[in-house]
């Protein structure tokens, strides 16, 4: 909650304007695409945004463009922020079910930051055990973890896990993102909480809450006895038994 906010953490304090600084240099340090050439040799989606909104999404802004590589720009930022020579951080590196590729996606991040000066300690964890913990008693700190999530309504997502009354924060906590949740998720018309949830996202897009990457593809083995699915795209998750035809 807020009255844990801890000003010596570099993107929270110890001011607005130094903290998200020094969260945009975070993100421009990071080399999106060459994370989904060699980390994830091409299995991804189109470069994220924002977290959580995918291009395409009825509730996603076209406004919104994938912040650039600029690791030159991301150190200028650092130095503005007053952390001319970087700072450390803890990076666990957590592999969930269905997420294998996350670890490598971590190592990848942090060997972007280290390039603009950013310490960052690499350590294993599990998610029960090294990150829930901390997240529902909102003492994780200096720490970073990357995290995949499965598409679903914003409001559904951050809901659960990023607003000051949640269980868990995985994201961030601000009143006006409380305020933008608390209203979708009393909404019962379509293209009302469609703007709704895009507030949430422009919250997240302009100040740079999270480090973005890309919408991963997840592989399904299929026997050639199958014949037509008809499945929806985005869903990582297998769906839509009653629809599959033999071959």
């Amino acid at each position: 909650t807020w009255e844990k906010y801890d000003p010596t953490i570099p993107w929270v304090g110890p001011t607005p304007e130094r903290a998200l600084k020094v969260r945009k240099a975070l993100n421009l340090a990071v080399n999106r695409q060459a994370i989904i050439d060699h980390v994830l040799i091409g299995e991804a989606g189109p470069l994220l945004a924002t977290w959580g909104f995918r291009p395409g999404d009825p509730w996603s802004d076209p406004a919104w463009k994938p912040y650039p590589y600029d690791p030159k720009k991301a150190k200028e930022l650092l130095a503005e922020a007053g952390y001319p020579n970087g700072f450390e951080l803890e990076m666990i590196l957590v592999v969930m079910p269905g997420r294998a590729e996350a670890p490598d996606i971590g190592k990848a991040v942090a060997m972007d930051w280290e390039k603009i000066g950013v310490k960052v300690k690499l350590t294993a964890g599990e998610y029960a055990t090294h990150i829930r913990p901390q997240i529902a008693k909102r003492t994780h700190g200096r720490q970073v973890y990357p995290y995949s999530t499965s598409p679903r309504e914003p409001v559904d997502q951050f809901g659960k896990y990023g607003h000051s009354g949640a269980a868990l924060i995985l994201g961030d906590e601000h009143p006006e993102l409380d305020q933008a949740i608390a209203r979708a998720s009393l909404e019962v018309d379509f293209k009302k909480r469609a703007e709704l949830n895009r507030q949430i996202g422009q919250l997240y897009y302009e100040n740079y809450w999270a480090v973005p990457i890309a919408s991963s593809n997840l592989l399904w083995a299929v026997s050639k006895k199958v014949g037509e699915w008809s499945i929806t795209p985005g869903l990582t998750y297998i769906h839509n038994y009653e629809y599959v035809q033999p071959a």
